[in-house]
């Protein structure tokens, strides 16, 4: 897939921090809800928007400055830390589908430019 097709069709991801693992919960007997919890380790989210990186590979990507706290075990104590949680998805092989994109054009130019010559030399 192209880079261009990749942007136009690709929806951004939403990342979701938490301390807490995720829970399976089954609606409760005829309800058409599913069980809604809150979700008590929540530390944050980030939303990762599809782009192009500087390598020529496509994906998601994002960073977002963040406040985790810590909580010694011993003393109860927390600490806050503040990090900077930069997130890249790569699509596998995208890279390689712009370099040959790449040698493509190039190849096409290349034939433009002889035609051009051999057009020019009649």
């Amino acid at each position: 897939m192209s880079a261009e097709d990749f942007q136009k069709c690709a929806l951004p991801l939403h990342v979701h921090f938490t301390h807490t693992p995720p829970s399976v919960s089954t609606p409760e007997k005829g309800s058409s809800e599913p069980n809604k919890t809150i979700d008590a380790g929540h530390l944050g989210s980030v939303t990762m928007l599809p782009s192009t990186f500087s390598t020529g590979s496509h994906g998601w990507k994002a960073s977002k400055p963040m406040t985790i706290e810590l909580t010694d075990p011993d003393t109860g104590k927390g600490t806050k830390v503040n990090v900077q949680v930069s997130i890249n998805a790569v699509v596998k092989g995208s890279k390689e589908a712009a370099a040959d994109a790449k040698n493509t054009e190039e190849e096409s130019a290349v034939h433009a430019a002889i035609n051009a010559e051999d057009d020019n030399e009649e």
